[in-house]
């Protein structure tokens, strides 16, 4: 809770897209279940690993792209 100018903020507790899709009660069963599966078997260790090597990977393509001779401000990742 921050206190302001006009008055206290309020947040809402964190939550992944996840918990507030089982929450919404949107869902069938069936997508429930089929949604369970998927996160359960989510490593979140892996998929920051993963994102971290593909990240590596763009900045790399990046640096090589600018070293090239006909390399273009507008061709390239904008940042």
């Amino acid at each position: 809770m921050l206190r302001g100018l006009i008055g206290y903020l309020r947040y809402d507790e964190s939550k992944t897209s996840y918990q507030r899709l089982g929450e919404a009660n949107e869902l069938s069963q069936e997508e429930k279940g089929k949604l369970e599966k998927i996160s359960k078997k989510l490593n979140v260790v892996k998929l920051k690993q993963e994102i971290e090597k593909l990240w590596e990977k763009l900045w790399r393509l990046q640096r090589e792209k600018k070293n090239c001779a006909n390399f273009r401000v507008d061709s390239s990742v904008r940042q």
